[in-house]
């Protein structure tokens, strides 16, 4: 498979797959892994999830992780009052907000912008 990086990483992270950029450095000479079919198991190297970029140092190379996530999603069922704030703080937190609401005028691109 010899496909773009940015076309794969779309690929991923469409299917909900968790995503990370590898790339090593050796010596003077550094690459970037473009092949994610070949899954690193990020868990098992260094015990938690990575959330952030991280650097670690595996024999003699030393590889830089570094994440792409997708954002949380929020679904928020209904349109009314209560629902303008919360679909503003959470989008500005770094969410996906849906907002479902069987009144269209409740439900609508005008009425919740982010």
């Amino acid at each position: 498979m010899n496909k773009n990086i940015y076309v794969q990483i779309q690929e991923a992270l469409q299917k909900g797959q968790r995503v990370n950029i590898v790339t090593t450095f050796s010596g003077q000479e550094g690459r970037i892994h473009d092949d994610l079919s070949k899954k690193l198991i990020l868990d098992e190297i260094i015990g938690e999830s990575i959330i952030k970029p991280v650097a670690l140092k595996e024999d003699e190379s030393i590889s830089f992780y570094e994440p792409i996530a997708l954002k949380d999603r929020l679904i928020i069922l209904g349109g009314g009052h209560v629902a303008l704030p919360l679909c503003e703080f959470a989008s500005k937190t770094g969410f996906h907000v849906t907002v479902i609401d069987d009144r269209p005028e409740f439900a609508n691109h005008l009425r919740f912008p982010w």
